[in-house]
This record gives structure tokens, C-alpha cells and sequence, in this order.
């Protein structure tokens, strides 16, 4: 519960689920988003993609919101799941290829 997520609680609740298309977006994100965090915890670069999330995506996301940005926290958020859907893919194979060396 700490400021950026009581932040994008916020967003997520006030915003994003009265727009249009936000209940769609919130309801895909409660259908993917525990498999991608059971991945990343399974994943041998977890404390990275953590780390990358929380200042390429997350802090972004936050400023954006204070500035009234909030179409484009949106669109950038979309473009965090789809990279790191992405990169836990490609991290997941390159695992699976290390453990067969």
C-alpha cells in the first residue's frame, strides 16, 4: 500500500474504469496478471525486470497521472504487459536452453 500504488489504485478505479474500454483493460489485467507474476518469481532475472518495471513503467505511469496524462498512462501501461509478456517468453526459453547444457 504504498503512494505509487495507492496512486494507480486510483487511476485504475476513478479513470481508467469509467473510459471507454477501461473495464475491458482492468478485467484482462486480473485474467493475465497472476501468470505473469508467477513467472517473474520463477525467473532468474527477477530483481532486474522488477527493477525495470518499477522505473521505465511504474514511476512513469504515476508522473503521468499527475500531469493529467492519464490516455497516455494508459497506453503506456498497455505497452509494459506486452513487454513484459515478451521478455518473460524469451527469458523463460533462454532458462529452459541453460538448463539442458
Amino acid at each position: 500500500n504504498c503512494e505509487v500504488m495507492t496512486k494507480l489504485r486510483g487511476y485504475r478505479d476513478q479513470w481508467l474504469a469509467v473510459s471507454p474500454g477501461g473495464i475491458e483493460l482492468i478485467r484482462e489485467y486480473y485474467e493475465t496478471a497472476p501468470t505473469l507474476v508467477e513467472k517473474l518469481k520463477k525467473s532468474v532475472y527477477y530483481a532486474e525486470i522488477c527493477r525495470e518495471l518499477w522505473d521505465t513503467y511504474l514511476l512513469p505511469c504515476v508522473g503521468m497521472i499527475n500531469d493529467n496524462q492519464l490516455t497516455q498512462c494508459r497506453d503506456h501501461y498497455i505497452k509494459m504487459v506486452h513487454t513484459l509478456e515478451q521478455r518473460l517468453r524469451i527469458t523463460e526459453k533462454e532458462e529452459q536452453n541453460e538448463q539442458r547444457i
